[in-house]
């Protein structure tokens, strides 16, 4: 018996060896395979985790997952409770415990965004919840999973759904705390006008011929941020130059392929190389060299190509990599002119960072404030330390401003938006350029020539300008797999929905009319948006990767482009781009006349005729960017024609359809409830709406309001005794980017003032507001926030 036992423990004990020898051997092919795959973390971000997180994962060992359900029916039964903060350090424990399984950081972002926030009682505390939802994914969740695709996703979710859009009843406090956030971070837009290109030195940029390149003026004033990234903070990214490259040698690899009939999935070339340019806002240095370095040495051509962007890129990490653990030094030490000023903000205990950028933009509002004639006690009190920071912005000679200008804040924009936003400064530019729009072979059109970079004027106030950003870098991440599961393509489509809907929100409200003083906010249609849409819509199907045949997502998508092209016609026709009306027009009859006779019939009657058909009544305004702008382009007009050609009938027949929309529209949506300004669906009073429409018409990008005629328009309404005051509404936000705008298109012989100058009684309009009730806003920062949590607005001022 004894014996039997010692033959079992000896076979007992060979076999347990062999498993042991054998799970070690298919454990490092288990660990190659994942490798090969994609499932695994890259070692830099693991071994990047902070202390406190390392110490969590490690602790509990295989009782983790039981600690991990304990504390999350814990932290459910606390929201239940109404003991909402505590749940919030509950949520953040669970997080630590589990930072790679990505459904809990959704959950939990989800679950303060959208459930705790409501559960409060002020537009504060709901603001301060659904901003907490969004930096424990931006400022944590995608730090530690920076290629998790449903992070992404949801990241972009919460901007474009619960801030961008009108489920939430108070979204409108949310879009105006967004836009005062991003303005401190980046300074005030300027307006939508296109300018002349510099460099860092802030010389003209020329092309072949000698003359100077132009581009919008929101993208030429982003640009020294992106180069500043460039220069000190993009070392987790591939150089742009090198992203290029290897995008002209996979597309000229793929079209020898094609020459010789070969399917460009069964080319190990191609096969190899297509991951890197997919990869490019997440792949990291070591790995971006490695993979260059492995390019496939087919021929001498490829191979010496190769061999310049692998050493271009090895050049960026290099420049980048000095400045890792100190790039304010690096910044100095390549830049010396900066020194000086750096100098006398760290004598006064300010640093280049967060905290100091917050207190510029401060001084820089109170500036503004100052210039228009408003008083600000606490200016010169030394114990704010705004009355430095003024101080600071103001010193120096020219050459300290441009020092200012062009080095120092764009160095600490870009320093603040990837150390405190953990964003990417460098993919924000490239989403401005319009390179990454570029799309060949579209499924949908042949119209139109997509292989043009479209730059896009991006104002980084707007909501869906960072639905944009997350939710295209999630498109990136997903499509970075070598292993594409069954679930890839429905993953993917669904994040790039969120890209349509981004683009979609830009070209309906994309232009932010944004008012420090009282925090108004207001939006309205920004054309320069519909080819973007357009070229994001029409390239779906090559960015989804096939998901054209293998889907019904083409006839869902379909089913929205004849009411898309029916919507640019219109708001084309209304902003005043008569020939683009034309041609959607064109195409709309041309795509879906033939496809119901009573399409056919609609689409033959005269632009003008179909352009105005909508109203309340017969196409359903029933949200505020169509009311918006149904009204306001009818406003615009009704002022071209009033004050600018003197046809008063005319203009009445523009103002009394924009009234009646108004009303309609009002009766029907505006239910305001007793603790809030107004509804989540109704617009500003209908005397802020037509001094808006005023501001409107003198800013509006459209060719078709000359200077001149603003020029007489601005003349005409002062000599209106009923409506002269309108000037005095507008003339603070108005003046600094109307004057920047006339001194691009100069008069012969008047100045700018002459051409538009103060309306007279200024100082006593600004101090009627004072009085009534804005004073506070200007003396207290954040003043008529604190007014939003009661219910009250400034006096005057709508939403």
């Amino acid at each position: 018996m004894r014996g039997r036992n010692f033959i079992i423990l000896i076979l007992a004990g060979s076999i347990a060896f062999a498993a042991l020898a054998g799970s070690a051997f298919m454990n490092q092919r288990l660990d190659q395979e994942r490798v090969r795959l994609q499932l695994t973390f890259n070692a830099d971000v693991q071994a990047n985790l902070p202390p406190d997180v390392a110490l969590m994962v490690s602790m509990f060992g295989c009782f983790r997952g039981l600690m991990i359900d304990f504390l999350w029916q814990k932290a459910n039964k606390l929201k239940e409770e109404n003991k909402v903060y505590a749940a919030k350090d509950l949520s953040d424990l669970i997080t630590k415990l589990q930072p790679r399984f990505k459904e809990v950081w959704v959950f939990h972002s989800w679950n303060m965004a959208y459930n705790i926030s409501v559960m409060t009682k002020t537009q504060r505390e709901r603001w301060m919840w659904v901003n907490n939802g969004i930096e424990l994914l931006r400022d944590h969740g995608v730090v530690y999973n920076p290629d998790s695709v449903a992070i992404h996703k949801q990241l972009a979710w919460t901007f474009i759904h619960k801030i961008g859009r009108i489920s939430d009843d108070m979204h409108w406090y949310y879009k105006s705390r967004l836009a005062e956030e991003w303005q401190g971070v980046l300074g005030p837009p300027p307006p939508l006008i296109k300018v002349n290109q510099h460099n860092l030195s802030g010389e003209p940029v020329l092309d072949e011929k000698g003359n100077p390149l132009q581009r919008w003026a929101i993208i030429e004033a982003f640009a020294p941020i992106a180069h500043m990234d460039q220069l000190f903070f993009s070392r987790d990214e591939l150089n742009r130059d090198v992203r290029r490259g290897l995008g002209e040698l996979i597309k000229r690899r793929a079209a020898e392929m094609s020459r010789l009939s070969v399917e460009p999935a069964k080319d190990p070339v191609l096969r190899d190389a297509m991951p890197m340019m997919y990869l490019r806002p997440t792949l990291f240095s070591v790995e971006a060299a490695d993979r260059l370095r492995r390019w496939p040495k087919e021929d001498e051509a490829y191979t010496l190509e190769m061999q310049r962007l692998v050493e271009l890129n090895e050049a960026h990490l290099a420049l980048t990599e000095a400045g890792r653990d100190d790039p304010d030094a690096a910044f100095l030490a390549r830049f010396p002119e900066a020194a000086p000023q750096v100098a006398a903000l760290r004598e006064r205990g300010h640093d280049l960072d967060y905290p100091t950028l917050m207190r510029l933009a401060e001084a820089s509002r109170i500036i503004a404030i100052e210039a228009m004639g408003y008083s600000y006690k606490a200016a010169s009190d030394d114990g704010t330390g705004l009355g430095f920071f003024m101080q600071w912005l103001r010193g120096g000679d020219a050459e300290a401003a441009r020092v200012r200008g062009r080095l120092i804040l764009p160095y600490l924009r870009a320093k603040v938006i990837r150390t405190h936003y953990h964003m990417s400064p460098s993919y924000m530019f490239e989403l401005m350029e319009g390179e990454w729009l570029v799309q060949e072979d579209q499924p949908l059109t042949k119209t139109r020539d997509e292989s043009t970079v479209l730059p896009l004027p991006i104002d980084w106030r707007h909501p869906a300008a960072h639905g944009l950003y997350w939710s295209s870098r999630g498109v990136w991440a997903a499509k970075s797999r070598l292993h594409r599961s069954d679930s890839y393509y429905q993953e993917v489509l669904n994040t790039y929905r969120l890209v349509c809907h981004s683009m979609q929100a830009l070209m309906h409200n994309g232009r932010v009319s944004y008012d420090p003083l009282s925090h108004y906010y207001d939006q309205m249609p920004h054309m320069e948006f519909v080819e973007g849409y357009l070229r994001v819509f029409y390239g779906s199907g090559e960015s989804i990767g096939g998901m054209w045949t293998e889907s019904a997502a083409p006839e869902s998508y379909k089913s929205g482009h004849r009411f898309f092209l029916e919507w640019a016609v219109r708001a084309y026709f209304e902003q005043g781009y008569t020939n683009k009306a034309e041609e959607f027009y064109d195409e709309l009859g041309r795509t879906y006349g033939p496809t119901a006779p009573e399409l056919a019939q609609e689409y033959s009657q005269p632009l003008s005729v179909f352009a105005f058909a909508e109203n309340v009544e017969e196409q359903g305004v029933d949200n505020p960017s169509k009311a918006r702008r149904a009204i306001y382009s009818r406003l615009v007009e009704a002022f071209r024609w009033a004050y600018g050609y003197d046809r008063p009938g005319i203009a009445n027949i523009h103002a009394a359809r924009a009234q009646q929309i108004y009303i309609t529209y009002q009766a029907e949506f505006n239910k305001a409830t007793a603790n809030t300004y107004q509804s989540r669906l109704g617009l500003p009073h209908w005397e802020q709406v037509i001094s808006n429409s005023l501001l409107d018409f003198m800013l509006h990008p459209s060719p078709k309001y000359p200077m001149a005629l603003r020029q007489r328009v601005w003349y005409a309404i002062g000599n209106d005794p009923k409506n002269a005051w309108r000037r005095n509404a507008v003339w603070d936000r108005l003046r600094g980017p109307l004057y920047r705008l006339s001194e691009l298109n100069p008069h012969p012989t008047l100045t700018t003032a002459q051409r538009f100058p103060e309306p007279p009684g200024m100082d006593e309009w600004r101090k009627s507001q004072q009085a009534e009730g804005r004073a506070e806003d200007i003396r207290k920062t954040g003043k008529a926030a604190d007014q939003y949590d009661n219910g009250q607005r400034p006096s005057g001022q709508g939403q």
